[in-house]
């Protein structure tokens, strides 16, 4: 993930109620699972790597070269990401409902593809488990344009965007109020 994509998901993070929280968090996973298939494709086209996918079946643990070591760490620190926002959404569920039990069995058996993929280094299910949870984001964005709560942060930072141009970029200007951060 880009950090202006890092920037754009802690703004609308700031202003996002309970329900817009949770579509969010579906793009985030989405986001780490396509890289962790960028990074797949990536190693899936580097020399040694059908070797070093033969040797991980047989339990052999070594690195040949360090750029596949590297490419595999990236792979992994990808899936590990999008493992953290799925035990998030996990989290988030309330389970006196009966939908969240079967949310909650879809994001283990999500989590579960993601795990085996990390442990044997394949990206066979990425594609699907990144289908699925592209669906169950429509379905919540559906509901979170009827959700009229209002932001779950109070008293953040306001940030005005294109109120001035740079040449070829779009300047914010931060508000920096003294009262910002934790009310007693």
């Amino acid at each position: 993930m880009t950090q202006e994509e890092r920037s754009g998901f802690s703004y609308r993070i700031m202003q996002a109620n309970p329900t817009e929280l949770i579509v969010i968090l579906f793009e985030m996973a989405e986001c780490y699972i396509a890289q962790a298939e960028e990074d797949y494709k990536n190693l899936v086209g580097m020399e040694g790597f059908s070797s070093y996918q033969e040797q991980v079946k047989e339990r052999m643990d070594c690195y040949e070269k360090a750029e596949i070591r590297e490419a595999i760490n990236d792979f992994r620190h990808s899936i590990d990401l999008a493992e953290n926002v799925l035990h998030e959404l996990n989290h988030s569920l309330d389970l006196k409902y009966s939908l969240s039990v079967n949310l909650m069995q879809i994001y283990l058996a999500i989590l579960n593809n993601l795990r085996a993929a990390s442990n044997q280094i394949s990206g066979e299910l990425l594609s699907r488990d990144r289908k699925m949870l592209a669906r169950l984001r429509g379905a919540f964005a559906a509901i979170a344009k009827e959700d009229q709560r209002g932001p779950v942060m109070r008293n953040t930072q306001t940030v005005y965007a294109g109120l001035t141009y740079g040449r070829g970029t779009l300047n914010e200007t931060l508000d920096h109020d003294i009262n910002r951060g934790f009310c007693v």
